[in-house]
């Protein structure tokens, strides 16, 4: 254990398993009621679909029936076009050139293309570990410096990233954090800051940020930040925002508070230092409260490219995540009821911004815990999706409310060889 660990615990305490127990069960209730809705409204589409459709089949029935013609102009001209041999189904070399002329080439197509530049290079730089992408850990309590070199050794590749949580029971605790960063301030890698947003005394006060009172808070952590050599942190704005777990939770109703708050702490922190990157931080699978949308969080909460540098999901194989085949995989990057992963990867690739995965991993309580299928799919997904991917950490929590350790005991020891043999160096 490091200095400091006697402190207030942070976002991610092992003290707070009883409520973290309580908000995973919260959250099986709200999917279960999405479901019920979702399953209402399709019933309802489908019925609205046969009563149209059946429309549709008498009219044509009669129309047959009665001789008469069913041509319309359309198909006249489409008739007439293929006759003919010209319009837009003609060959492709006898469109709109002159006749005798030969095409010249593009400029595009006169010199080699270079590889586009990634994301992650982009933000970060080329990554210290040697991947494709930033790749980086969460070792459980309180993170050290030593802690995550360790992590590092272990896997035969450095962390690019580690990940910490300032604990936030108050305002005055949530100023006062500065031993997280003071723990890690020899790491030579970046961090993943999950930012609380509001106090748990607090709890969706959005104007305690918004009138400015608090402006010293924020102004605060940017500045431990420098002092503590990690002027370039990854700022997860308000983790899993559109969760209903934190003092920060985001619904429809309070979905402009949000933003507004996002761009104001923007604001304040990119003041002391222009290397911060910003990033809207969602939980993978969980609405919007109060909106039918399920691309709602992505879209509704997104305070726009002039402030966000990234959208970071979080995600776990458990509850309807869990995947074990090619069919619950496709589901759990791709909820029917909510934005998964796939969803976040083609929102950040439309809008030419980064993707993070800041907290993945087994659970081994509402999960199956060990399991080499989820390492292989995830793994997968990385590669496969290296262009827009900056970062992902792997979350290694021994603590007995999720049990998804990697590195520090023999709670997953399949999933562990997996994850050296392809996040490390080649044995």
């Amino acid at each position: 254990m490091g200095p400091g660990d006697d402190r207030a615990t942070s976002v991610r305490s092992s003290h707070d398993e009883l409520d973290m127990l309580a908000q995973y069960a919260r959250q099986v209730r709200e999917d279960r009621r999405w479901e019920r809705e979702q399953r209402r409204r399709q019933h309802a589409a489908i019925a609205a679909f046969l009563v149209i459709a059946a429309v549709s089949i008498t009219i044509l029935v009669r129309t047959r029936l009665g001789d008469e013609p069913v041509t319309s102009g359309l198909s006249a001209g489409a008739s007439a076009t293929a006759s003919t041999g010209s319009g837009p189904s003609a060959s492709s070399g006898a469109s709109s050139a002159p006749a005798g002329a030969s095409p010249s080439p593009s400029p595009a197509a006169s010199r080699p293309s270079a590889s586009p530049v990634t994301q992650a290079v982009r933000l970060y730089g080329a990554p210290r570990s040697g991947l494709a992408w930033h790749s980086g850990i969460w070792t459980g309590g309180l993170p050290t410096t030593s802690k995550v070199d360790r992590a590092g050794t272990w896997r035969g590749r450095p962390m690019d990233f580690a990940t910490v949580y300032p604990p936030y029971d108050t305002w005055t605790q949530i100023r006062g954090s500065n031993y997280v960063i003071e723990n890690v301030a020899g790491f030579r890698g970046r961090l993943a800051v999950g930012l609380p947003l509001l106090p748990k005394d607090r709890k969706g006060r959005w104007s305690d940020i918004l009138d400015g009172s608090h402006d010293d808070v924020f102004g605060s952590i940017a500045q431990q930040l420098v002092a503590g050599g990690h002027r370039d942190a990854a700022i997860r704005m308000g983790v899993e925002a559109n969760g209903y777990w934190f003092p920060w939770s985001v619904t429809l109703d309070t979905v402009d508070e949000f933003k507004a708050s996002f761009r104001r702490i923007e604001k304040i922190m990119s003041a002391v230092s222009k290397d911060f990157t910003f990033w809207v931080d969602l939980n993978a699978g969980t609405v919007l409260t109060g909106s039918h949308d399920r691309l709602a969080p992505l879209v509704e909460m997104f305070p726009g490219t002039d402030v966000v540098d990234g959208i970071s999901m979080d995600h776990y194989n458990r509850y309807k995540l869990l995947a074990k085949d090619e069919a619950t995989w496709r589901r759990a990057i791709a909820p029917s009821w909510a934005p998964g992963l796939r969803d976040g990867i083609d929102f950040a690739r439309a809008h030419g911004i980064g993707f993070a995965v800041p907290e993945w991993g087994l659970d081994g309580v509402q999960g199956p815990g060990d399991s080499v299928y989820f390492m292989e799919k995830m793994h997968s997904l990385f590669v496969d999706n290296a262009d827009v991917l900056v970062y992902e950490n792997y979350f290694s929590e021994p603590n007995a409310y999720i049990k998804g350790d990697l590195f520090q005991t023999s709670q997953n020891p399949q999933s562990a060889a997996y994850y050296r043999q392809h996040w490390g160096k080649r044995r």
